[in-house]
Order: structure tokens, then sequence, then C-alpha cells
């Protein structure tokens, strides 16, 4: 009886007699044969040998070829498209986190409105002086900041930067500075009366 070569289900070649053999491959399915078909070029058979093995055409081969060159591409994309998700859930969870911020920062700005608002227009700084703050004196002039020479430096002009302003620890508003006068001259005045009174109490102590 005449041999011939047959693929298996492992899809290796064997050499099997021509009867029943080449009638089963002939009857496998497309895509069935085109598996086949991949895996004999990876054993490096011949398109004539893969051809007669299958009972295919030499351009089935080639479609089969090209349907698995189709498949790697659409895994590679498939891929790529997932890490590409992986990618957008990251800046999701980015933008989320940025969101968050945006409104922390937006009620920072509203309270140093207000913290400017009330230092520039209800209670002024008393080191304020046409718009200059003369409470902090520079020796030279700071490059993009606009200064004004003084006898004793170099003052900021806080209308131009006013987060300075709003930053400044030394902000002492008139209203701040009279109570502080007011205090300290209350505290003289008791400390004045609390010596008078201790004097009175030595005088009285040495009276026979």
């Amino acid at each position: 009886m005449k041999q011939r070569k047959h693929v298996g289900n492992s899809g290796t070649m064997t050499v099997t007699g021509e009867a029943g053999e080449a009638g089963e491959a002939a009857l496998l399915p497309f895509e069935e044969k085109a598996r086949l078909v991949v895996e004999l070029r990876k054993q490096g058979k011949t398109y004539r040998e893969i051809a007669k093995a299958l009972k295919i055409s030499p351009r089935d081969i080639k479609r089969a070829l090209r349907l698995e060159a189709r498949r790697d591409e659409i895994e590679e994309l498939k891929g790529r498209v997932g890490r590409l998700e992986e990618r957008l859930l990251r800046v999701e969870e980015a933008l989320a986190g940025l969101r968050g911020f945006q409104a922390e920062v937006s009620e920072l700005r509203r309270w140093l409105e207000h913290g400017l608002n009330r230092r520039f227009r209800q209670e002024p700084c008393i080191h304020l002086v046409d718009g200059f703050c003369e409470g902090w004196v520079w020796e030279r002039p700071v490059k993009g900041w606009d200064m004004r020479k003084t006898r004793d430096g170099y003052v900021l002009n806080v209308d131009r930067h006013r987060w300075m302003y709003a930053l400044c620890p030394s902000f002492t508003p008139k209203s701040l500075a009279d109570t502080i006068k007011k205090t300290r001259k209350l505290a003289e005045e008791t400390e004045r009366i609390v010596e008078m009174v201790l004097t009175r109490i030595g005088q009285n102590a040495h009276m026979p």
C-alpha cells in the first residue's frame, strides 16, 4: 500500500496509509487546518509538504499564515489596550486627587483674599506708607520685585506683591497698635502706682 504523510492531533507529521487518513485531513475545518499549518511551519515544513498533508492549496496556506499573523497583531493590540486602560485608570485617580487639591487651593485662595481685603481696606498696617511696607527693609533690591530705595535700604511695594502683604508676620493694624500703646501706657501707670504704694508702706514701717 502506498504510504504518505499525515498530520495528527498533536500537529506533527506522521507517515500513514493513504486510504482513510488523507480523507480525514481533508475533512478538518479550516480553522483547525490553519492551526496545523502554523504548527507545521514552525517545524520547518515546506508549503508542498503541508499542502499534501492537509489537502489544501498553497493559497490557503498563505491565508492561514496571514490569519495567524493577524491574530498575533490582535493579541498585541489587546495587550496595548490593556496597558492603556491601566494608565487611564491611574490618570483618573490622579485627576481625582487633583480635583481635591484644587478645592483646597480654592478654599485657601478665598481665605487669602479675605485676609487681603481686611488688611488693605479695613485695617491697613501701620508700616504701610503709599503702598510700600517700611516694616521690612532689604539691603539690596530683589530682581523682579517692585521696590524703592529709602535712607535705610529698599522697601517692597505690597500693592504690587499682595501675597507678601498677606503672609507678613509683622502685620500690625492701627487698631491693634493703638491697643498695644494703651496697654503699655496702662502697664507703666500701674507700675508707677505700685512703686508709690510700696514706698508709702516702707515709710510707714519706719515711723516710731
